[in-house]
Order: C-alpha cells, then sequence, then structure tokens
C-alpha cells in the first residue's frame, strides 16, 4: 500500500510543476504587457474627448525636377586589338615590360620575330631591281645611239641613190663610163639602203624591248615591296595604347601566321549599354548625364553621358537600350601600371547600374514620402467638418532635398501621378488611425483662409 501511494505521487507531481510553471509564465507575461502599456509614448497629436483627431498636413505643389532613370548593363571597351603575327618565324626578342596588366602606348615594341630570311629576300629583289634598272638605262643609250647611226645611213643612202642615178644617166644618155660602174653604184645603194633598213629594224624593237623589262621590273618592285612589308611584319608593335590583356608568345616560341600574339585593352573610352524603361524615351536624349556605380554597393563613382540611342524598343522586356560614354583618367606609374585618378578602375565587363540624369526637367507632383500608404494618399477634404479623403496615387520616383515651399525639415518625397490638385493638403499624421472618410481637424496654421 504505501508503495502504490508513492507513484501516485510521483506521477502527479511531475504534472503540478508545469502547471505551475505556466501560469508563472503567464502572469509575467501580463505583467509585461501593463508595464509596456504604461510606458507607451502619446501621441504628438491628442485626440479631445468628443472631437475629430488634430492632424498635420502639407501642401501637394508641382516642382520642376530631373526625374532620374536606373537601369543596368556591362561595361565594354570602345577600343581594343588582338595583334596576330604576320609572317612565320621564330620569336627572337619580348621586353621585359610586356606582361599581361602592364600599359602599353601606341607604338611599342611587343616581339621581333627573326628577320633574317627576309633581310636577305630584300637584299636579292633590291639586287635584281637594280640590275633591271640598269637595262631600261642601257636601252636608252642603245637607243640613242641607234638613232644617230641610222640618220648616217640614211644619209649614205641618199648619196649612193645620187650618185647611182648620176653614172646612169651618163652611161645611157652619152654612152659614157661602163655598165659595171654603174652595178658598182647601185651595189653600194643597195648596201646602204639595208643597213638602213637593219637599223631602223632594230629601233622599232626598242619600245617593245623596253615594255618587257619595265613589266618584269614592276612585278619585282611588287615582289621586293612585299618582302619589305614581310621584313616590317617580323616587328609587332602596339597598334593602339592601352592595357595588356594577354601576351600568348614569348621568346623563343615559333609564331604561325594568324597567330594571336596579345591583346590590348583602352580603358580610356569605355561604352556601357543601359537597359532603361521604355517610358524613360520621353525624357532622356543624347548628351544627358549618367552616373556610374558598381552593384555591390561600393561608394565608386564615374560620370559618362548618353552618346546614342537604339532606334527601337524591346517589346518583350519593355526596355529602350541607350549607349553611355565614360572617359576615364588615367595615369600610367613607375611599375607600368595605369592608375585612376579617381582611385577607381572601371573596367570592361563589369555589371553596373546607371542613373540618368534628364537635362530637360518637367513639372512633377510631389507629395511628402510618409503621406504614401498602400499605393494612395489621405487628402483633407475642406468641409464642415472637414474630412479625410483616400486618392490613390502612382509614385513614379523617389526625390530627396527641399524646394521653395516645402516646410522645413522635410526632405523625403515621391513625384506621383494622381488625381490631386495644386495647393491640396495631404495628412501626414495619424495616418494609421484615419480611414476614407473619418472627421479630422486641422491646426489652425493650416484651416483655409
Amino acid at each position: 500500500m504505501p508503495n502504490t501511494l508513492l507513484s501516485r505521487l510521483r506521477k502527479v507531481l511531475p504534472l503540478a510543476t508545469r502547471i505551475v510553471v505556466g501560469l508563472l509564465l503567464l502572469g509575467g507575461a501580463i505583467g509585461l504587457l501593463q508595464v509596456l502599456k504604461a510606458t507607451k509614448a502619446e501621441p504628438t497629436l491628442s485626440q479631445d474627448a468628443g472631437q475629430p483627431p488634430l492632424v498635420r498636413t502639407v501642401a501637394v505643389q508641382r516642382v520642376v525636377t530631373a526625374r532620374p532613370w536606373t537601369g543596368y548593363g556591362t561595361v565594354r571597351a570602345m577600343s581594343s586589338a588582338r595583334v596576330a603575327a604576320q609572317v612565320a618565324g621564330r620569336v627572337l626578342e619580348r621586353p621585359r615590360d610586356i606582361e599581361a596588366g602592364l600599359a602599353v602606348k601606341a607604338g611599342d615594341l611587343l616581339l621581333r620575330i627573326d628577320p633574317a630570311d627576309f633581310q636577305r629576300r630584300v637584299a636579292a629583289l633590291e639586287g635584281l631591281v637594280a640590275a633591271l634598272e640598269a637595262d631600261l638605262d642601257q636601252l636608252d643609250v642603245e637607243a640613242e645611239s641607234l638613232d644617230e647611226q641610222l640618220t648616217l645611213v640614211l644619209e649614205e643612202a641618199d648619196i649612193a641613190k645620187r650618185e647611182y642615178e648620176r653614172a646612169r644617166g651618163v652611161f645611157e644618155d652619152r654612152g659614157a663610163g661602163t655598165q659595171t660602174e654603174v652595178d658598182q653604184k647601185l651595189s653600194a645603194l643597195r648596201r646602204a639602203e639595208r643597213e638602213a633598213a637593219a637599223l631602223s629594224q632594230r629601233s622599232r624593237s626598242i619600245p617593245s624591248r623596253r615594255a618587257a623589262i619595265e613589266a618584269n621590273l614592276s612585278s619585282q618592285n611588287a615582289e621586293l615591296a612585299l618582302a619589305r612589308q614581310d621584313l616590317e611584319r617580323a616587328t609587332l608593335v602596339a597598334p593602339i595604347g592601352g592595357v595588356l590583356q594577354d601576351v600568348m608568345l614569348d621568346m623563343g616560341d615559333y609564331a604561325q601566321v594568324g597567330t594571336e600574339a596579345a591583346r590590348i585593352v583602352d580603358l580610356t573610352r569605355l561604352e556601357l549599354p543601359l537597359s532603361l524603361p521604355a517610358s524613360a524615351s520621353e525624357d532622356i536624349a543624347v548628351g544627358d548625364e549618367v552616373e556610374v556605380s558598381l552593384e555591390s554597393g561600393s561608394d565608386a563613382r564615374w560620370t559618362g553621358r548618353i552618346s546614342r540611342l537604339a532606334p527601337e524598343a524591346d517589346a518583350q522586356t519593355r526596355s529602350i537600350r541607350v549607349f553611355v560614354e565614360i572617359t576615364q583618367d588615367l595615369r600610367t606609374n613607375e611599375s607600368g601600371i595605369l592608375t585612376p585618378a579617381n582611385g577607381h578602375l572601371l573596367r570592361p565587363g563589369m555589371f553596373v547600374i546607371g542613373r540618368v540624369t534628364p537635362s530637360q526637367p518637367l513639372a512633377h507632383l510631389m507629395v511628402p514620402r510618409r503621406s504614401v500608404v498602400q499605393g494612395g494618399v489621405l487628402v483633407a477634404e475642406m468641409n464642415s467638418p472637414a474630412r479625410a479623403q483616400r486618392i490613390d496615387v502612382h509614385t513614379l520616383f523617389a526625390y530627396e532635398g527641399t524646394f521653395e515651399g516645402a516646410p522645413e525639415g522635410e526632405t523625403q518625397w515621391f513625384a506621383v501621378e494622381a488625381d490631386i490638385i495644386d495647393g491640396q493638403r495631404v495628412l501626414v499624421s495619424n495616418l494609421d488611425d484615419l480611414r476614407d472618410g473619418s472627421p479630422i481637424r486641422l491646426t489652425e496654421d493650416e484651416e483655409p483662409r
């Protein structure tokens, strides 16, 4: 019997303990609630018994201000160059400062391919061209000599012809002289004529020989120009100034034609294709300023301007694309590294935020930011008694700052589209307690005059 009683007590005691602990916790919670109620801050504006609540209001007004537009995009370089080998050969020289990440200027030596073969070819072609030019000079001398010889032979032929005709006339008319003398004169005439014909033929061949030499000379000059170009191409230089992204060839490597040797990126001028809402097309224009920042929330900032706009909007994303040109002021330090003047370097490939400020501001309806609750505001309807009227608003953008006519200390605003006119007053207090149609009281300085 005693054992049975003891076991029952053991079962009942844990249950009682839990009940006591629960009651203690409940009592503590009720006590904490009473303390919170006792220490609750009283509202700034009290409500007298039996009267509508006293509220504060701010007059709505239209303010001429630029609506900022925000978009996202990836930065890219406006100028970059891939330097490839244009001749085959072994890399003979690579300067020490030609390394990825270091700056180069236009014309700086990147690599030098062994030029020996190209130098020998240039020398051989220069010798051949010189020989052909000498042939042309010799041909000019020969042409001049032939002209002189032909002139003399023609004169001799003319004399021989006159002597022949005189000898034949004397022999036929007077019977003087002999036939042999006549034949000798004729033979001398024929020799002179044959010699003149031969010289004339040689003289007539001069133009064709000249044309053949000149054609050969032109061909060899073309080959020489190519050989000299190949010799120049054995030296690879930077076509633009910028930073070396990579250098693919080193001393001793064999470069094939078309092998990429280095890539240079110009960081001084960058372009940001920025996607903005299609509705921004009415506000923005070429030349508008754009503030560029990183998505990470860094304090780095860059300034650019819209250089051009895409002609079409994207129907699926309802966006337009604008192109922002950004110029960076860069300097090269002693180590050959480009450093930005403002301490922050913008690089191609970065995903950034662009905030466009239109250069032509428009008038927007401004309401205090704290007056907008669940997509609407409460305006003071100046009846008797005054009542709160809810009006739906469409928020366009947030504005931080002050303007003429704004209450002192009020710096957070929303630009909205709503069925509100200038001068109407929106409520900025007691918003949790009021509904559409709730009676309200205005402070004396806000009562309509």
